[in-house]
């Protein structure tokens, strides 16, 4: 193989843990998520990948690593007491490793040339180091709407044009404010939810998620409440319809290993970081040029996110 295909392109482009927020106090409370108009918060975001996918006996080795500060800014509330919050990357360095070849993007010099084969990876990360993505929520906390301006993504491969779907983006903003539960929690409650990690080429996987509120801690002077996460189940799915030409028309997947939690100031109402750590491992049916042909998938998922002072 002399260059990495659009399908081990795609299969790089994965989901971090989504944070909850929890409230405050050892008695049952509810959770608050809040978003106060005209501020911006900072975060500092690190992801990793480490995959193993084996085909007829091959391994295919890929690695990647982000790091990136992004910056949500909160307009004023509208008449309706809607609220518009943008998201944009203030810096974006990336580096892909596979069978062999590596790539770096760097925010700083967005516009190098890239390796041979990299060009479709080297327009992602352009495209989302220059893109805003605002989400629009209604008075009552709910996603209205998401709006991402075209003209950022005309460079974008189609197969990859799924990623900046306001559709998707905003299921998946609505997934987060959906994993809140709806009525207060004591120490030791647990609750669960389902989300999908759209992955590009028509790929999504699902994970299922189990937390459990522990209780505050006190970090800095300030009283922070504690959330343990747990991924307990995952499943893959590619449509039958993805311009991939190599098609994975079945999976048995599983989570050999899981640690996560997060942090929640609940007087800011704001996740001050999340950590998490997820590996999947089991078997796939793909099938190349008519052929098919027997697979496994080690695949090594981990992320921090941390609210800048």
């Amino acid at each position: 193989m002399t260059k990495p295909s659009r399908f081990w392109l795609s299969s790089l482009l994965c989901l971090s843990t989504l944070g909850l927020a929890v409230s405050d106090g050892w008695t049952a409370e509810t959770f608050a998520l809040k978003q106060t108009p005209g501020t911006t918060a900072k975060y500092q975001r690190e992801q990793k990948t480490d995959q193993v996918l084996t085909i007829a006996g091959m391994d295919i080795e890929t690695k990647s690593s982000s790091f990136a500060m992004l910056s949500y800014t909160a307009g004023e509330k509208a008449a309706d007491e809607s609220l518009e919050v943008t998201e944009r990357y203030d810096v974006l360095q990336s580096e892909l490793s596979i069978v062999g070849m590596t790539y770096q993007f760097d925010s700083a010099n967005p516009d190098q040339a890239p390796p041979a084969g990299f060009e479709p990876v080297a327009n992602i990360m352009r495209a989302t180091f220059q893109t805003p993505v605002t989400t629009v929520y209604a008075g009552d906390g709910s996603v209205r709407e998401v709006k991402i301006p075209a003209e950022k993504l005309s460079n974008i491969d189609p197969m990859f044009a799924e990623l900046f779907n306001v559709d998707r983006r905003k299921k998946s903003a609505s997934q987060q404010r959906e994993m809140l539960p709806k009525k207060a929690v004591d120490v030791g409650d647990t609750w669960e939810q389902t989300i999908d990690a759209e992955l590009g080429g028509g790929q999504t996987l699902t994970f299922g998620l189990k937390y459990e509120y522990t209780g505050p801690v006190q970090e800095n002077g300030r009283t922070l409440q504690r959330v343990q996460v747990r991924h307990t189940s995952v499943a893959y799915r590619m449509d039958p319809n993805s311009p991939s030409p190599l098609k994975i028309t079945d999976s048995e997947l599983t989570v050999k290993e899981t640690e996560g939690e997060l942090f929640f100031d609940n007087a800011r109402g704001v996740i001050v970081r999340e950590g998490s750590k997820v590996v999947i491992e089991g078997t796939l049916k793909l099938l190349a040029g008519g052929q098919e042909l027997p697979g496994k998938l080690a695949l090594t998922l981990s992320s921090k996110n941390v609210l800048q002072p």
